[in-house]
């Protein structure tokens, strides 16, 4: 869960008579994401009704996760190392949280979704600005690399 925005009140000595919060909530598996949904209603819901307030929760479900179809992803790596090289392929360990409307696809039909490494050579990943970040700048000589995969994935043998 994650708030994004905090809005209310007039002034410093004032108590708002409104504030709105705006957020996210993203999970892995559906069933946990109902579970959230249904927490979060009953934890705003009550804890404004035990101060005296009222809550309206206005809720947009958001993306589905996006799940890589396990086949699809080891033609991607495959096609991956031996077009570009194994040094400049590597598996992102842990699932991302990031949304994604790629991730409709993969509910109709079995979908692989990759990342472009963009780190310029030499970068340092640790202060490097990271996407949705205001200092972010897309890397343009990653393009190259995104054009000779998406034609590699494409003519690629079945």
């Amino acid at each position: 869960m994650t708030v994004g925005r905090v809005a209310g009140g007039t002034a410093n000595n004032v108590i708002p008579t409104e504030v709105e919060f705006i957020g996210t909530v993203r999970t892995l598996r559906p069933e946990t994401r109902r579970l959230a949904r249904d927490r979060f209603f009953g934890i705003v819901e009550q804890t404004a009704a035990a101060q005296g307030c009222h809550a309206e929760i206005q809720w947009d479900e958001g993306y589905p996760v996006t799940a890589n179809d396990a086949a699809l992803t080891e033609r991607f790596f495959s096609i991956a190392r031996d077009g570009i090289g194994d040094d400049r392929v590597s598996l992102v360990e842990h699932p991302s949280l990031g949304g994604e409307d790629f991730s409709y696809y993969g509910q109709h039909v079995p979908a692989c979704f990759f990342l472009l490494g963009l780190l310029a050579p030499g970068a340092d990943p640790a202060t490097t600005p990271k996407l949705h970040q205001p200092q972010f700048d897309f890397n343009d000589d990653a393009l190259a690399t995104g054009v000779e995969m998406m034609c590699r994935l494409a003519l690629a043998e079945a």
